[in-house]
């Protein structure tokens, strides 16, 4: 892999960084359905395709931890 210049995106200088890697990962008009989204893993992966800008749908058997986890992302911004 040839090493970081000031004019590529691999050099973390001001936001580029960040950019590039919105472009390589953004989930934004993605949508994912997350099964046992309402606890644990499920739970955490739930919150980080919704950071990553996916609509989430979480499925799970309990209706009032699915609705508190809902809560939190709402919260969150996502």
């Amino acid at each position: 892999m040839p090493a970081p210049t000031p004019h590529s995106p691999l050099h973390s200088d001001g936001d580029r960084m960040t950019d590039y890697l919105d472009t390589l990962f953004s989930l934004t008009g993605r949508t994912a359905v997350v099964t046992g989204g309402s606890s644990g893993i499920g739970k955490g992966i739930a919150h980080a395709l919704a950071h990553a800008g996916a609509s989430v749908v979480i499925v799970a058997r309990g209706e009032e931890r699915v609705t508190a986890t809902v809560r939190e992302l709402t919260d969150a911004g996502c």
